[in-house]
Parts: C-alpha cells; sequence; structure tokens
C-alpha cells in the first residue's frame, strides 16, 4: 500500500468520523451543552501501543479508544475486577486444572470503522505481548479460535492473577491493521482502531491528541462528540488553562493547586477528585552491588530514613506507605508507627553498621568497610523529574547522618529503562514504582519479574530460597481466601528475610475539573468511563 492510499484511506475515515459525530448529541440519549471536552494531561508516551507504552497518559488513550475482555466496576461502594457491561467478554470457564480459560465474547461488537469483532481479534491482540515476559503463562502458540464469538487461551503454568493479566490486553481491529499493511507505528500513532467510545483522528507528538465519538459505539454513542487531549508539563501552566476556561479537566496536578483547591478559593468553579494511585514508590536494593550483600546494611538503610520528610516532598500528594505494595491498603495495612518493621532510628542504623564491620577511620564522616571502601551508594532516577531529585537530597541528608554517603545520578528518560536493565555495575539503588497485587491480581509482575528486570534481586544469595517457599505457592493458589492468607505472611518476610526493596509511600491521583462536567467515570489509570460524561 502506497503512502497516498493509506493518507486517502485515513482521511476517508476521519471524515465519516467526523460526519457521524456531527450527530451524536442529538441521538444519544443525553444532551450536552458544549460537544468538546479539553483536557489535559502531562508528558506523551509517543502512541497507543500498550505493549510498549507504559504509562498512565498511554492508558488513558487507550481506555477511550478500545476495550478489554475483562475490566474494573464499580459495585455500588466497592470496585471490582472480571466480567461487566464495559467488557468484551461476556463468560469464561476455566479448565479443571486451571491450565486454560475458555472465554465467549460479547456478539454485536463493532470497531470504529465498522468491522465486526469477533474471536479472530483475540489472538491477534495477545499477539503484541508475545515477549512480554509478564504474559509468559499464555501459551500464544496454540490459542484456539472455537467459533466466530468463542476463544480458548491455554496456560503454561497455574498462575493465580491468569484473569486479570488477560483483561490488561485492549482489543484491536486485526483486519484494519492488514488493510494499511501491518505497519505498527502507523497503526498505534496515526490510526489505531479499537471497539472504543471514541477514535483517534489525530495524534501529534507532544502536543496534542484529537478523538471523535464512535457512533458504533456498542453501549450506544457518546454523548460528547470530541475530545481534546493536550499534553502540558508544566502543572502551573496546566492548572493556568484550567483556571481560565481553556480546559474541563486536568489529569494529575501540584500539591499546591490541590490546597488551592481544598481552600475553597474555587467554590462553585472547579471539584477536585482524588485517589491512590495503584503503584507505590520504593527504593530498590541494586543485587549486584557488593554494597547490599550484608542485609545489616540493607536494613541500616532503612533506619536512618526519615520517612516523614519524604512524604512532605509530595506537596500533599502522597501517604506514608504501611504496607509492601500499593493498592488494597484495606487488606494489606498491617503496620503501623510502632508496629514497623523500621522506624526511623539513626542509632539503631549505626549499631548496624558497625555489626557490618563500617567505621569512619579517616573522620570524613563517610564509613568504610574492614578494606577501606568507603559506603556511598548512587541512586540512579529519572532526572527529568524534579520531585525524584528532592526526594534524592532527602535521602542524602537522611543517610549522612549515619555515615553514609549519597551520589544522585540522573538519567534522562530515553537512556533511563536501559541504564537500569544493562548498566548493572554503575548504580546500587533506584525509585522504582510497584503495583499491588489487587491492581491485577496477578502480582507476579510486579515483587518477581520487576525485581529481575530492574534491581536484579535474583542476584541475592536468598533469591531461590524465595521463589521455591513464597513466589510458586502464591502464583499457584487460586483460593482468594487462601491467597491473601498467604500474602499476608509474605508481607512480613519480604521486609525481614529478604529485603530486595523498601517501601516508603504511596502516591494520591489527583484531578480537577469544571464544575458543569459530570458522568466522566475513571477507575485507576487503566479505566475511563467518557460515553457518559456531558455538560450542564
Amino acid at each position: 500500500m502506497t503512502k497516498k492510499t493509506l493518507k486517502t484511506i485515513l482521511s476517508m475515515c476521519m471524515i465519516l468520523a467526523l460526519v457521524a459525530s456531527l450527530s451524536v448529541s442529538a441521538f444519544a440519549e443525553g444532551t450536552t451543552t458544549k460537544d468538546t471536552l479539553y483536557l489535559i494531561t502531562t508528558n506523551d508516551h509517543g502512541n497507543v501501543n500498550p505493549a510498549e507504552s507504559i504509562g498512565d497518559n498511554a492508558a488513558m488513550l487507550i481506555s477511550m479508544c478500545t476495550n478489554y475482555l475483562f475490566d474494573y466496576h464499580r459495585n455500588g461502594d466497592s470496585v471490582e475486577y472480571g466480567l461487566c457491561d464495559k467488557g468484551l467478554a461476556s463468560d469464561y470457564t476455566l479448565d479443571d486444572d486451571n491450565l486454560g480459560i475458555t472465554i465467549k465474547l460479547r456478539e454485536g461488537v463493532k470497531f470504529q470503522n465498522g468491522n465486526d469483532f469477533t474471536a479472530k481479534d483475540v489472538p491477534f491482540s495477545f499477539g503484541f505481548f508475545k515477549d512480554s515476559s509478564d504474559m509468559a503463562f499464555i501459551d500464544f502458540e496454540n490459542i484456539q479460535i472455537v467459533d466466530d464469538y468463542t476463544v480458548y487461551i491455554p496456560f503454561t503454568k497455574l498462575y493465580s492473577g491468569a484473569l486479570s493479566k488477560l483483561g490488561v490486553i485492549p482489543m484491536w481491529s486485526s483486519e484494519y491493521f492488514d488493510e494499511i499493511g501491518g505497519d505498527t507505528a502507523i497503526f498505534f500513532h496515526d490510526a489505531p482502531i479499537g471497539t472504543g467510545a471514541y477514535q483517534i483522528v489525530e495524534y501529534i507528538r507532544d502536543d496534542h491528541v484529537d478523538l471523535v465519538a464512535n457512533p458504533n459505539y456498542y453501549e450506544g454513542a457518546p454523548i460528547i462528540s470530541n475530545i481534546n487531549v493536550r499534553f502540558i508539563t508544566e502543572s502551573s501552566v496546566a492548572f493556568s488553562e484550567l483556571e481560565t476556561g481553556g480546559a474541563d479537566y486536568l489529569y494529575k496536578m501540584s500539591g499546591t493547586d490541590i490546597t488551592a483547591l481544598q481552600s475553597g478559593l474555587y467554590e462553585g468553579q472547579l471539584e477536585l477528585y482524588s485517589q491512590m494511585q495503584s503503584d507505590a514508590f520504593n527504593l530498590g536494593f541494586n543485587g549486584y552491588s557488593p554494597l547490599w550483600k550484608d542485609i545489616r546494611v540493607r536494613q541500616a538503610f532503612c533506619y536512618a530514613i526519615d520517612r516523614a520528610s519524604c512524604v512532605l516532598v509530595f506537596d500533599g500528594l502522597a501517604v506514608d506507605m504501611w504496607w509492601v505494595l500499593a493498592d488494597d491498603s484495606g487488606r494489606m495495612n498491617k503496620y503501623e508507627g510502632d508496629d514497623w518493621f523500621y522506624p526511623y532510628n539513626p542509632d539503631m542504623a549505626k549499631q548496624l553498621l558497625a555489626e557490618a564491620g563500617y567505621a569512619d577511620n579517616d573522620g570524613d564522616g563517610i564509613v568504610e568497610s574492614a578494606d577501606g571502601t568507603p559506603l556511598v551508594i548512587r541512586w540512579l532516577y529519572l532526572g527529568t523529574n524534579q520531585t525524584y531529585a528532592t526526594i534524592g537530597e532527602v535521602l542524602k541528608n537522611n543517610l549522612q547522618q549515619v555515615g553514609i554517603g549519597m551520589e544522585l545520578k540522573p538519567y534522562d528518560r530515553a537512556s533511563y529503562d536501559s541504564a537500569m536493565r544493562n548498566d548493572v555495575n554503575d548504580w546500587d539503588m533506584m525509585a522504582m514504582n510497584m503495583e499491588g497485587p489487587t491492581t491485577a491480581k496477578g502480582w507476579d509482575i510486579t515483587p518477581n519479574i520487576y525485581l529481575q528486570s530492574y534491581i536484579h534481586a535474583d542476584q541475592f544469595d536468598t533469591w531461590a530460597d524465595y521463589q521455591e517457599k513464597w513466589i510458586e505457592p502464591l502464583n499457584g493458589e487460586l483460593d482468594n481466601e487462601k491467597f491473601w492468607d498467604m500474602f499476608s505472611d509474605y508481607q512480613d518476610v519480604i521486609l525481614t528475610d529478604y529485603l530486595y526493596y523498601y517501601p516508603l509511600l504511596n502516591r494520591i491521583d489527583a484531578s480537577a475539573y469544571v464544575t458543569n462536567l459530570h458522568g466522566l467515570d475513571r477507575i485507576s489509570a487503566h479505566t475511563w468511563y467518557v460515553a457518559d460524561a456531558y455538560f450542564d
């Protein structure tokens, strides 16, 4: 297919979609006084390929323009995960041995270009994740299309989080992918075709994304015809746009602006929405680093940190985290204050360092090992994140009080991931964001795959024991209550016997929106329900 032909196809799709969108409000069940929702978010992840674009902003766009087999939904005051009206699966059955799942698909669902969503689109959509380590439990080569609306997915192993991990894979049009020549770059940037309430019609990287309502949306055409998403990294500029009427919804905001909203300054004009983020801020110990081989040094580090000072850095957008992973604190919050394993205790930190053979023999304020090596920690972090830089200064000051030095090593976004994975001898500790088990109940990706891929915890001598005693049993436990009983015990040992990472705080996801915007429902970064949104 030539570029000219592709451009013609895209133009026709845009024209048809735009024409259809003009009549959306007239035929929708609700009405709206404004037909465009102006939304501002932070940095652009560049595309909507979920196997590559890992981040809240990408998840937001994906959730708008397509659907998942299973999804989050509200049941009264609680949030649940699984079969729901927003999901594309209508039913499912696990094999007797739990090593496979048969999924019945919702019938009558159409993609934004009018093509039917059928079983053939499931293995196609799954295919983008073949090289993803956290999807290794899927036997991709043996997925079977049983009939037009039934698909069978075999597993390579027992996995307690299988259902939810299948549910984070968005469904895309296999036919349209073929029509544009199988070009992934075009498909996930210029012309993604999904089943969602809105279709992307223009994507200008680092500037904006335009979406139009999908008249074929299976739950009914959205009320608002258009969505314009702008990327503005400077929080004060973004809030000013909301304040002066240039935006309707600000996704992610500063603590200062939150304080202003909470003060009542914008009463009747702006509303505040906040929830705990599903990933928590942790400090990970690089298993390759010789500094951490003695667990007493890792424990000394934990006692040296003033957690309250770290929370203050986030200016009202974080809380002290007394559990090992984010999410579902009602189940996992078993430590508070004096019950916490590592309360702020510089004297205990100094004692442990002395027991590990460290002393300040040259009087420079930094302790050295028996062979004279100074205990200086190199912290790798994303240099474009000013909050991380400030956290680094707080940590540096805390550690200096007990004789531990710290070197801040900022990396730009382009080289950050590679540095974590490959430059294993250039850093000792990193900032890491770990999701909770109920985020996908396939929690294995967070404390297992993540620990291997980024902080290389498998280099610790205790890794094999950790895997055998905890990871394998937890991943294979399908009884929900038994899983949580085991997980409660796991919380204790990961912080004592293993201590591969140190949980620090849970951030708060805060957004602001204009008072006359109603019906927009968001559950974490993963799920945005915008079809019922309207302005009064």
